[in-house]
């Protein structure tokens, strides 16, 4: 089963880094971000836990949410195909999947990251939350 380790972390004196697993997904992400949460007070959580997690597998993307119940990360739901890339004028572009590099958040941002053009990199950056640019 996949899971996810928080290497700041240990399950004990000189132990290995906690890990917990991501339940309902028998294959390992091929691409995952922690999309940072703060609480009300502004503070963030200790842990990852306290965060959700952006998967990316096939060209599927998925956000996973903590769950305290089942002490493992859940999907919480799918945000779509990576494998077409926004064209400046306004529509799509169909790539294939093996373009899409990796994803990452930075500013509150979803960022993928893509071989575009000519195999120069790319990096298309969207609202995490509705996936709009």
């Amino acid at each position: 089963a996949a899971e996810v380790a928080d290497c700041a972390i240990t399950s004990g004196a000189g132990a290995a880094a906690a890990a917990w697993p991501l339940l309902q997904d028998e294959e390992l992400a091929e691409h995952f971000a922690v999309l940072h949460a703060a609480a009300a007070d502004g503070a963030r959580p200790q842990n990852v836990t306290g965060h959700r997690l952006l998967t990316a597998r096939g060209g599927e993307m998925v956000q996973f949410v903590w769950s305290e119940a089942q002490a493992g990360w859940t999907p919480e739901w799918s945000l779509g195909r990576v494998s077409s890339f926004a064209d400046p004028a306004g529509g799509t572009t169909s790539t294939s999947q093996q373009e899409f590099r990796g994803l990452g958040v930075a500013a509150g941002r979803l960022l993928l990251f893509r071989a575009a053009i000519a195999q120069r990199p790319a990096v298309e950056a969207r609202d995490p939350d509705s996936m709009a640019l």
